[in-house]
């Protein structure tokens, strides 16, 4: 299973990228790249998570984890659920 996080928007995404102290060139990069980057990975994946919010995006993505678990058996067809 692929989950692709995502940022809210390409300015929310520079902001970060000023925000942990990259530099004007090393966002322009990035940014360039994004667009492309992003569309492959959403081909991709099986789900796609907006980080507007952390919290609520690792709620998000465990959620989606704990979902798959229930949905599969595990090794060798054991239940994935406990007692």
């Amino acid at each position: 299973m692929v989950i692709l996080v995502a940022p809210p928007s390409r300015a929310d995404q520079a902001a970060r990228l000023r925000g942990r102290g990259d530099d004007a060139t090393e966002i322009d990069r990035r940014l360039a790249a994004a667009e492309e980057e992003e569309a492959a990975a959403r081909a991709l994946a099986d789900h796609v998570v907006v980080n507007e919010d952390l919290s609520r995006a690792v709620e998000e993505v465990a959620g989606i984890l704990h979902q798959r678990r229930l949905d599969r058996p595990g090794p060798r067809g054991i239940s994935a659920t406990t007692s």
